[in-house]
């Protein structure tokens, strides 16, 4: 069986993206690669689906209301589901 390696640069996507993003979504960045994949390697390097940072969190409270969902997912490289996601965990708390 043939090994294939996880380049830098899936990695890269993985950090990013999979704290706020469906998998399903990130699956289509990363061709090639299963969800049971997808999730193994977040699980080994340390990434979790509940990660959260104060700066994403921040901006999502600054710009709930001025912004549109399109026009956050793409300034901070995730879906508009992952937007629409974590506005409603932000109102819940706040």
């Amino acid at each position: 069986m043939e090994k294939n390696f996880w380049t830098k640069a899936e990695m890269d996507i993985i950090e990013r993206h999979y704290p706020y993003m469906e998998v399903k979504h990130l699956q289509k960045m990363l061709p090639g690669r299963s969800l049971r994949a997808i999730y193994a390697k977040a699980q080994n390097i340390g990434v979790t689906a509940y990660t959260r940072t104060t700066a994403y969190l921040e901006y999502l409270h600054l710009n709930l209301g001025r912004k549109s969902y399109k026009e956050m997912a793409e300034e901070l490289g995730c879906s508009k589901s992952a937007i629409s996601y974590r506005t409603r965990t932000l109102r819940a708390i706040l």
